[in-house]
């Protein structure tokens, strides 16, 4: 008796669930490029640098025509600027169109991704703590001669200009805690270790790159 041959099919293997095998996934092509976001505090610090270094460059432009054409102006013999006060004010203004300057080059730089934006930021800092007392000297003179302007108005309240002297001091102390508020946050965050450290992958890596930790480019 003649065997016939089986015609049954092999079992079939059902397929496989859920995601392959870590052996077939192709590997990334450098270690750490999966999930190596760059970190975004770059475009936000270098936007708020920018517009706060464009502002202070308009109120300067803005105050050196200001004093620029005071002399010019028709007002009263006791209300018109000392010529001590006309001149501080003019020099003052035209030493400190740097530090807008070096506020403007910090911003773009980090914006750029360069390394030296840090420098521009600390050069920033250092030009506004010797801007400091300029900047007090003559917000003094200016509460000076308004206080003496209100005192030689013969229907200023009594006490006036004592009061325009006190509130002169207050004034000149809030401005001063209020410059050096940004740039000494500005020097600290460009000083922390974890700044510093993506900083200097900047010169050596594209923007793309540069958020690679330091642990996965070891690996």
């Amino acid at each position: 008796m003649t065997e016939q041959p089986s015609t049954s099919e092999p079992p079939r293997v059902p397929p496989r669930e859920g995601p392959p095998p870590a052996s077939l996934i192709a590997p990334p092509i450098a270690p750490g490029e999966i999930d190596s976001k760059p970190p975004a505090w770059p475009g936000v610090i270098g936007i708020l640098i920018c517009v706060f270094a464009g502002l202070g460059l308009i109120q300067r432009i803005f105050g050196a025509g200001m004093a620029i054409a005071m002399p010019f102006i028709p007002l009263p013999p006791e209300m018109k600027m000392p010529d001590s006060l006309w001149m501080w004010t003019l020099i003052i203004t035209a030493v400190g169109f740097p530090v807008s300057v070096l506020h403007l080059i910090a911003g773009i730089q980090t914006l750029r991704r360069k390394p030296s934006a840090r420098l521009w930021v600390i050069l920033f800092f250092v030009y506004v703590l010797i801007m400091i007392g300029p900047n007090a000297v003559l917000q003094y003179m200016t509460f000076q001669h308004q206080a003496n302007v209100a005192s030689q108005q013969g229907n200023s309240p009594a006490g006036m200009a004592q009061m325009m002297q006190a509130f002169g001091s207050a004034a000149m102390v809030i401005g001063i805690a209020i410059s050096l508020a940004w740039p000494t946050f500005l020097v600290i965050w460009y000083s922390r270790p974890g700044v510093r450290e993506h900083m200097a992958s900047w010169g050596t890596a594209s923007p793309r790159t540069s958020g690679v930790s330091k642990a996965g480019a070891d690996a």
